[in-house]
């Protein structure tokens, strides 16, 4: 028996053994890429909190598999991305390294698995395996590997691949398509935005395969997968509606934008974490149309040229377009921009049809196959360099930051909500203050409301550092331009979607107020503080503080007493509080 089985994987390495080592040598460059980044911490901030650090339903019972399946979880339905990290959680806690390794495989699988797809299409070898570094090194899969959080690509995009393999083995042998469904299905319980692939199945069925069937032959192979997967979105939507009804996007420059955006994207990348928001002015992204449309018509021409008939050009375009009908506001079950994990599986079918146009060339014409092979080579080459040097961005939230801090264009409202989140939990004043005047320069260049939000925004983040700085005069004027705002009585679920640490604005108006000798305005501001605190906000040192200049300006001993003896709880580090509450009592001794 054992003698059997070392023939079988004799002949099995033998014949295959041209497809092994490359997939070895895919395997090993993706490592050597992305080795630096798994040493990085989660990003706590960045969604990793949510998902695995702070995620109190994240062991693996059965309750919370139920739970996962039967919700959705942050306005998405994703219980296999869900039970992944439970199992991560199961078996090795809350260690980031193993977290990033197990996003780091499944990348290497669809890279390999993305090899044999390839193959299937009729490339040679060399040509399929640089097709996979181009979409493995692209820049633009940082962000889908790096962050644990987005354990939603990786895994969606395995689930797909090896649904995509198998059915291509079907539609060679007529068979069932029982093992490509299961994992279909597996897709879109991983991942939403994973719902075309029926129809890229369907697309390359018709056109791209280019083999007629009959119509029995049609139904055995698709019938299957359709009903399914339309199944599970059916029930996607109807779950994830309970909490996030989502839109149609209505902004018509956001799909047209992103039609040429993300093709465009997969052979020339960008590297932002977060990317500037779409504007409503047309004449800013001429570039993207004028490139991304000139790319296709070459992509089009080409393809004649090497003897592709119409359909099998169409079938492609149809493809690739329909891999991003999620990305471009055409589906009713969640918000979107665009965004680099977004491009995961367009641009599989982007580099699919490049290695396509290159092999058909190389047949008409063998004598560019060393030319081809260096031009390939080099830009891979300038992939991993672009890659690797824009992972160390992604060790934590402030160099996330930093890119849009220091890109001239206005960022998306992300710099200012979880940017000043960071700052204010890490206590990093200089970035405050820099979000701060980020928001002071463009907040004019936003669109209606959003702009005098994020106006209002500047104000509270230009406050919130000067007190933290304890520069009570140079605050004055954005308190007195707060108190204007305030005086509109804006309402407070405006001050909780603006600033995750609301309640520090009374706080701070308080501080500054009685800084600046205004002692009634001091104590208004005070009780206002006091009226949106509840118990849970209790438990933050900013109540204690607050207690404690309250019971200064009211000469209240017994206030100010409880307010020490907790601040000294909470953090016994604060000898100031602990020396003012040594005296305080010392007195009342007397």
């Amino acid at each position: 028996m054992l003698e059997k089985i070392k023939r079988a994987v004799c002949l099995f390495c033998k014949k295959y053994r041209t497809d092994i080592l490359y997939s070895l040598l895919l395997s090993f460059v993706v490592t050597l890429l992305y080795a630096p980044f798994l040493r990085y911490f989660f990003l706590p901030l960045w969604d990793d909190g949510n998902f695995v650090l702070h995620n109190r339903r994240l062991a693996f019972t059965w309750e919370n598999i139920t739970l996962y399946f039967s919700r959705s979880f942050e306005d998405l339905y994703t219980p296999m991305t869900m039970v992944s990290l439970m199992l991560d959680h199961l078996f090795i806690g809350k260690e980031p390294f193993w977290y990033h390794l197990h996003n780091l495989l499944l990348h290497i699988f669809c890279a390999v698995v993305l090899y044999c797809i390839f193959k299937r299409f009729g490339i040679r070898p060399f040509l399929a395996f640089a097709g996979c570094l181009l979409w493995a090194l692209n820049p633009q899969k940082v962000e889908s590997v790096i962050w644990i959080t987005e354990r939603k690509d990786v895994l969606s995009g395995a689930f797909a691949v090896l649904s995509f393999y198998l059915f291509m083995r079907n539609t060679e042998k007529k068979t069932l398509p029982v093992f490509s469904t299961v994992f279909a299905v597996l897709a879109l319980l991983t991942k939403p935005s994973t719902v075309p692939l029926p129809g890229v199945m369907t697309v390359f069925l018709i056109c791209a395969w280019g083999k007629r069937h009959t119509m029995k032959e049609y139904l055995k192979l698709l019938l299957l997968p359709l009903v399914s997967c339309g199944i599970i979105l059916v029930v996607s939507y109807v779950i994830t509606a309970r909490n996030f009804p989502g839109g149609v996007e209505r902004n018509l420059l956001i799909p047209v934008h992103n039609l040429f955006w993300y093709p465009l994207t997969s052979l020339f990348p960008q590297t932002h974490p977060i990317y500037p928001p779409l504007l409503q002015k047309w004449y800013y992204y001429w570039k993207v149309f004028l490139c991304g449309g000139l790319m296709m018509g070459i992509f089009a021409f080409w393809g004649w040229k090497v003897g592709l008939n119409w359909k099998k050009i169409a079938g492609w375009f149809l493809i690739i377009g329909g891999l991003m009908v999620p990305v471009l506001g055409m589906l009713n079950y969640t918000n979107f921009d665009y965004c680099d994990r977004y491009n995961y599986l367009v641009s599989m079918a982007v580099c699919g049809f490049f290695m396509l146009l290159c092999e058909r060339s190389l047949r008409i014409k063998l004598q560019m196959n060393d030319m081809m092979r260096v031009g390939l080579l080099l830009i891979c080459g300038i992939f991993f360099i672009q890659s690797y040097c824009y992972l160390p961005y992604w060790k934590n939230t402030a160099e996330l930051f930093s890119i849009a801090l220091n890109d001239p264009v206005p960022s998306n409202v992300k710099l200012y909500s979880t940017g000043a989140h960071s700052a204010v939990v890490s206590g990093d004043t200089r970035m405050l203050g820099e979000i701060s005047k980020r928001a002071f320069r463009d907040w004019e260049k936003y669109q209606g409301e959003q702009g005098k939000a994020i106006y209002r925004f500047a104000n509270f983040l230009a406050l919130h550092c000067l007190v933290m700085e304890n520069d009570y005069t140079s605050a004055l004027p954005y308190y007195r331009e707060i108190k204007k705002l305030l005086n509109r009585k804006l309402p407070l679920f405006i001050l909780k979607f603006e600033h995750p640490y609301y309640i520090y604005l009374y706080r701070n108006m308080a501080l500054t107020a009685a800084a600046n000798a205004m002692r009634e305005d001091a104590l208004f501001f005070l009780d206002e503080f006091f009226m949106i605190c509840d118990k849970y906000n209790k438990r933050f040192m900013g109540y204690y503080t607050a207690m404690a200049l309250k019971a200064q300006l009211t000469n209240d001993k017994k206030l100010l007493r409880e307010a020490l003896e907790n601040i000294v709880r909470l953090d016994p580090g604060l000898t100031r509080y602990a020396s003012d509450l040594e005296r305080l009592k010392k007195e009342e001794q007397k």
